[in-house]
Parts: C-alpha cells; sequence; structure tokens
C-alpha cells in the first residue's frame, strides 16, 4: 500500500526494474510547470500561470479564449469575423488554422444581431 502522500493524482506511477530482477513502484510528481501554449501558432502565452498555489482566475487571462489563444490571434479572428459579417471577405480566404473560431465568431455576431 503506497503511503498517504502518494496516493493523490498528482504524483506518477513509475516503474522501475531492479538487478535483482524485481519490479518496484517508485512515485514522482508531474511536471505542471509546463508553458501554456497557443492553440495556433504554439508560442508560450504571456499572463498565464500553472502554479498550484493560484487561483483560477489568476491564472489565465480574463477575455474571449484567454489562457487558449495570444492576444494577436484572437485581434486576427475578430477583424476577420467582422469582414465576413460585412460581406468583404469569404471563409474560404482565412488561414486554415483560424478558420473555425472564425466561424464561431461570425456565428456569434449574428446572434447577437437577432
Amino acid at each position: 500500500m503506497p503511503k498517504p502522500k502518494n496516493r493523490s493524482r498528482s504524483m506518477r506511477k513509475l516503474y522501475r526494474k531492479l538487478p535483482s530482477g524485481k519490479t518496484v513502484t517508485r512515485f514522482k510528481r508531474k511536471n505542471s510547470e509546463n508553458m501554456q501554449r497557443d492553440a495556433i501558432t504554439k508560442e508560450p502565452l504571456q499572463g498565464t500561470s500553472n502554479s498550484r498555489k493560484l487561483s483560477k482566475s489568476e491564472k489565465s487571462v480574463t477575455r474571449k479564449y484567454g489562457g487558449y489563444l495570444s492576444h494577436r490571434n484572437v485581434q486576427k479572428i475578430m477583424e476577420y469575423a467582422t469582414l465576413i459579417e460585412q460581406g468583404e471577405l469569404s471563409l474560404k480566404d482565412v488561414p486554415l488554422s483560424m478558420r473555425k473560431y472564425v466561424k464561431n465568431e461570425v456565428e456569434r455576431l449574428i446572434k447577437k444581431k437577432q
């Protein structure tokens, strides 16, 4: 039976084989310090943290797509959505990596008008 401190989900089980042939279980804390990255460009996001000591509101940015997309990409998505809504651009002209976000924003804008 593992120690109580090792029973949590934040500990990872590592199975190691000893020279004697016996297999032992070692526990290691899961790495939560990986930087959050932008879903489109894969660059590290600013203003986010994975620290366990912070509350949920302090870990990510409170805006649309906060903690998921960078502010530059959100700005581009909003621009594309307004251009599509005005009829100056079609969805096929939007880069493929941003298309699903733009489509979602266009649908939001249409719902807002009704």
